[in-house]
């Protein structure tokens, strides 16, 4: 009997979705938390793709992901749709946003990689951090000011290349915008970008 990947309870009734995907084995109930919003949100100087608001559902199991490690529920966030992104952006290349690097650390993973890997999609950290704060602990104002924190990696070739960033929260969108500044100086073909979650002070 198949055991739900989000509430860890035995599956009498398969999710519909586990039917296209055996990573994303997830009971109908846990399934039906989720409330997908799937559509393009404007900020700052560009469009962002957007999965699901940041809600409950999504903070607690980030936090179960992220903070308590739970690595075996990295497919769930993406689960639904998986198949069609990884269409849509199949000559793509992934550009991660760059997590304090004593975090990956500790968990043994890049959260924001782990949960992308369903697209199997060819992926380059392409942009770290040089410092170690973090967006959570910041005022609203200081997240702002993020572009002193990022810089490109060496040796990095996006030449003529199309490349989505993506990231888990959105919430000022500086990351992804200091990103695309970074990346664009490496002449890309196109840049996209896409986030698992956005805040809820962002009208959709």
């Amino acid at each position: 009997m198949p055991i739900c990947k989000v509430c860890l309870k035995e599956m009498t009734t398969p999710s519909f979705l586990s039917f296209f995907s055996k990573e994303n084995i997830m009971c109908p109930e846990c399934q039906n938390k989720f409330r997908p919003v799937f559509r393009k949100v404007s900020k700052l100087d560009g469009n962002i793709y957007v999965l699901y608001h940041y809600d409950e559902t999504i903070r607690s199991l980030l936090y179960q992901f992220k903070v308590a490690d739970d690595y075996e529920i990295y497919s769930v966030f993406l689960g639904r749709f998986a198949p069609y992104l990884r269409l849509k952006f199949h000559d793509y290349i992934l550009v991660p946003a760059p997590s304090v690097s004593i975090d990956n650390e500790r968990r043994g993973y890049n959260h924001v990689e782990m949960m992308f890997s369903v697209l199997k999609l060819p992926l380059v950290r392409a942009v770290k951090k040089i410092n170690s704060n973090k967006q959570t602990n910041r005022t609203k104002r200081e997240r702002y000011q993020i572009k002193d924190d990022l810089a490109l990696e060496d040796n990095i070739n996006l030449a003529g290349k199309k490349v989505l960033l993506i990231d888990d929260v959105l919430t000022t969108g500086s990351t992804l915008n200091t990103m695309e500044q970074l990346i664009k100086t490496l002449k890309p073909a196109k840049i996209e970008k896409l986030v698992l979650s956005i805040v809820a002070s962002h009208p959709l």
